[in-house]
């Protein structure tokens, strides 16, 4: 399947509530996250994908949870629903943040987890 193929369902889907993608190459060594955003940026026309799905803001939080069962919580404050994240930082402290439940904020904190590497 190519990336245009792709393009096109994420287009017409997107209204739907769903906003992260799941592709894997036809080798099937590797899975990757990505917002529709940064797929759609990065896609050539002419990339053979092996399949993918489109998940939603609560399926990609699941998914988050998988890599990092520890150290997120979801509060619901007077400003909405926020995620508490204990980060470790570079140094090997931990730092907390409260950031705003998005599904830029979920992807932002996968990728600081998983260093922006593809999950095999």
């Amino acid at each position: 399947m190519r990336s245009d193929e792709i393009i096109r369902d994420i287009r017409m889907r997107q209204n739907e509530g769903r906003a992260f993608i799941k592709w894997w190459r036809i080798e099937n060594d590797f899975t990757d996250y990505e917002l529709f955003e940064s797929f759609i940026a990065n896609a050539r026309s002419n990339h053979e994908f092996g399949g993918y799905d489109l998940l939603d803001l609560e399926e990609m939080w699941d998914v988050l949870l998988r890599w990092k069962p520890t150290g997120l919580k979801r509060l619901k404050t007077k400003h909405g629903e926020e995620i508490m994240w204990q980060k470790k930082a570079a140094d090997g402290s931990t730092q907390l943040e409260i950031c705003s439940f998005t599904p830029e904020t979920v992807m932002a904190i996968f990728d600081y987890e998983t260093h922006g590497d593809v999950v095999g």
